[in-house]
């Protein structure tokens, strides 16, 4: 929307938009005056949320709380004290100072009527049973329920150090004290009678924290300055007793809490320790690294032993090759026999036995030195046997027995290195299977070690919160004070009558201009010509403001200059759209429109006598024959007479062809003639069929200048689209009143497809404010 036209409207309602913003003004005024006088009182109530020496400081950073903590403090206190149990102990001191002081705050003459004095003692002694000495006799929960412990443990899940003592608003759902009870419901109405009730006191209520101090104020505003100041005080000092006891309440729950915890988590800490023990002692291990460490390092020494002993199998083997090629058949007999002695077999088997020892010695770290001076002796003496044996056979040559006691030791080599390998390899097999089990062993004392750390930690924790809920409670009640009490005030409060009276005045014009905004946004009419191009996007060969008159007298019109300026625009505006026509040469000029009432007749007429002005002649032709609108105007203007003896267009008698004679009506206007139209249901196309009418037009082009033809609305009918063909140009006229449908954007859509033949658009109606 063009911001331009939204100031001029604006301007053009402008006296609507100050009468209803002074009656506004002036209606807030005179209410504001009327309402009743207003005291107020203040008291201040320090909380200690913001000491250091506060015993819920941070564990991290000790004396000190992070900002968020403490408004959120703030704002849970702020919640208690305008809770329905702390309102109730309110409403309880005042409903007993009015029933039992001589000079109450409220007039007792409505509870009175209501009920008796045995009643109204009744009451008192409701109350005093109901709310008690600082709401001591209120119904009590268990001091810890099972929703709390949640709530608690599903913040201290999250690294919260916060203690139970201070999330009282967040554990403690803000209930309604009274009941459905008969007595019950009798001290509320007693309440809703005095204006004591929840709603009512809260509405004069005001508490926030001073800025950002440790202080909150309380505020209360009433008719009554006693009374205000007796809220102040009473609700602070109520509060401060009230919170204490339930603090306090809380606060041992928190011990007795932690308390319970640590010692279950110390429990749990005992056992685990205690399963590692046992499973330890099951399993004999001492230190498993240790003794890991000690098997790798015998795995070690047995691998080297085997692979000497390795070693030394095919050295024997290729040494006794040898031996045996040099020795002759009958002497290898001899010497085989000589080593199969029993004697010899003896030792041989004495030394795989010492052998097989000193491996199981060395794999298990023992001292394996005895054993094998034990197998060098053994060694000598088989040497000594093995010679002994040769020199008692005299068969056998010195070379030969030699020979033989050299291959006989050979032979207990061999099998003492390769009784050795076996002995290794079977106590490596051992020790390595020894091993695995200490991986495992050893995966099973981390995981009882893991959790052991775990309880630990959590053990550690609770005993720590167990110190701070036992700090909490040696200082419970000590944070809250009532600073400075309030007094009873001595002028009322300032009267808001003109602020109010300005915010109404402002409102009521900020509303006045969004209305106003809101008509114009939505006011989809063509309104003026820039609109209307851009919502058709029709050339305009020009526009005419609206007229308020009805029947208009185009000869006293343009002969004489009116006072009227609405007059004067529209002779200049139809001027131009006349100078339009002159510059565009055209002759036969059909005048249409999308919808019916557009104001084509009321052009026609005008800009007919516009050029009969310029000595032109004129020739109308009523064509619009579903609302003969033209012929009607002009009987109305005299020329009835003149009608009724022509023959008008549609008549039957007018034979096959047309004909000027008979047909043409000249007007009272000097240059302007017309032919006439019956009128009827038939489309020109009917009414033309058999006659030659663009002949009559050619024949009628040479007497006048200009020939006008009116065309029916093109929404409704297609007379317009059966005479395009008859004329030069065509002209549609639009009314700014009118919006835009989507019956009239298909016919605009006709008109474009008519190129240079559619001359242009003129829009009829426009609020002369709006040509501004």
């Amino acid at each position: 929307m063009d911001f331009s036209y939204f100031l001029r409207l604006l301007l053009d309602r402008k006296w609507i938009i100050i009468a209803v913003t002074v009656l506004a003004v002036g209606a807030t005024f005179m209410i504001a005056r009327q309402s009743a006088v207003n005291y107020k009182s203040r008291a201040l109530l320090g909380t200690g949320i913001t000491e250091s020496k506060s015993p819920t400081a941070s564990i991290d950073q000790p004396g000190a709380a992070r900002p968020f903590e403490i408004d959120n403090q703030f704002s849970n206190l702020i919640e208690i004290i305008n809770s329905k149990t702390v309102i109730g102990l309110l409403s309880k001191a005042l409903i007993q100072h009015d029933l039992t002081n001589e000079k109450p705050f409220r007039n007792l003459e409505e509870l009175k009527e209501k009920y008796s004095d045995d009643d109204l003692k009744r009451a008192l002694a409701l109350f005093d049973q109901k709310f008690g000495q600082g709401g001591s006799s209120l119904p009590k929960s268990d001091m810890l329920g099972k929703g709390d412990e949640n709530a608690l443990m599903e913040r201290l899940g999250d690294g919260d150090t916060i203690l139970l003592a201070e999330v009282i608003p967040e554990l403690k759902e803000d209930k309604d004290v009274f009941s459905n009870s008969a007595d019950d419901a009798f001290m509320k109405d007693v309440l809703r009678t005095m204006g004591y009730n929840y709603a009512d006191l809260l509405g004069g209520l005001s508490i926030f924290r001073v800025r950002s101090t440790d202080y909150l104020k309380i505020e209360y505003v009433s008719d009554n300055p006693e009374l205000s100041a007796f809220v102040v005080n009473t609700l602070a000092e109520e509060f401060i007793r009230y919170y204490s006891r339930v603090k306090s309440e809380r606060s041992d729950a928190s011990v007795e809490f932690f308390t319970r915890l640590a010692y279950e988590k110390k429990n749990e800490l005992d056992q685990r320790n205690n399963e590692l023990k046992l499973y330890k002692l099951d399993h004999q291990i001492v230190n498993i690294d240790d003794q890991s460490s000690a098997r790798i390092g015998q795995i070690q020494t047995l691998e080297l032993q085997r692979e000497q002993e390795n070693k030394r199998i095919p050295a024997s083997q290729q040494a006794l090759r040898a031996i045996d090629r040099q020795l002759s058949a009958a002497e290898t007999d001899a010497a085989s026999s000589a080593a199969n002695s029993q004697r010899i077999q003896n030792i041989r088997d004495e030394l795989t036995g010492l052998t097989n020892q000193a491996v199981t010695a060395s794999a298990a770290g023992v001292d394996d030195s005895a054993i094998r001076q034990q197998i060098e002796t053994k060694r000598r003496e088989l040497n000594r046997v093995v010679e002994q044996i040769a020199s008692e056979d005299g068969s056998l040559s010195t070379t030969t027995q030699s020979l033989l006691a050299t291959r006989l030791n050979l032979e207990i080599e061999l099998e003492v290195a390769k009784a050795g390998v076996y002995s290794i390899d079977r106590e490596l097999g051992r020790l390595r299977s020894t091993v695995g089990g200490f991986v495992e062993e050893d995966a099973n004392i981390q995981a009882y070690e893991r959790e052991i750390s775990l309880v630990q930690e959590e053990y550690l924790d609770y005993v720590n919160k167990l110190n701070m809920a036992k700090l909490m409670s040696l200082t419970t009640g000590n944070q809250l004070s009532l600073i400075e009490r309030g007094e009873v005030p001595d002028s009322p409060e300032p009267s808001q009558t003109i602020f109010l009276s300005a915010f109404a005045g402002a409102l009521v014009f900020a509303f006045s201009l969004i209305v106003i905004f809101a008509l114009a946004y939505l006011d989809m009419t063509l309104k003026n010509p820039s609109r209307f191009q851009r919502m058709t996007d029709i050339p305009l060969i020009g526009y005419l403001n609206k007229l308020k008159y009805d029947n208009l007298d185009l000869q006293t019109f343009f002969n004489q200059k009116s006072h009227d300026p609405d007059l004067e625009t529209f002779k200049q505006l139809l001027r131009k759209i006349r100078y339009q026509l002159e510059q565009n040469n055209a002759k036969r000029v059909l005048i249409t429109s999308t919808k019916p009432q557009e104001g084509k007749s009321f052009l026609i007429i005008s800009l007919a006598y516009s050029l009969s002005l310029n000595n032109k002649k004129v020739l109308i032709i009523d064509t619009n024959f579903k609302n003969n609108s033209l012929t009607e105007m002009l009987k109305q203007a005299g020329q009835e007479n003149l009608l009724s003896n022509t023959k008008l267009i549609g008549d039957a008698q007018l034979g096959d062809e047309f004909n000027t004679t008979g047909i043409i009506s000249r007007t009272t206007h000097s240059g302007i003639d017309i032919i006439g139209s019956k009128g009827g249901y038939n489309s020109p196309s009917e009414i033309f069929a058999g006659k030659n009418f663009d002949k009559l037009l050619d024949s009628l082009e040479l007497t006048y200048d200009y020939i006008f033809m009116e065309g029916s609305a093109m929404n409704e009918f297609s007379d317009t689209q059966e005479l395009v063909e008859y004329a030069d140009h065509v002209i549609a006229v639009f009314s700014a009143e009118n919006t835009l449908q989507d019956s009239d954007k298909q016919n605009v859509h006709f008109l474009h497809n008519l190129e240079e033949k559619f001359l242009g658009g003129v829009l009829n109606r426009v609020g002369i404010k709006d040509l501004q």
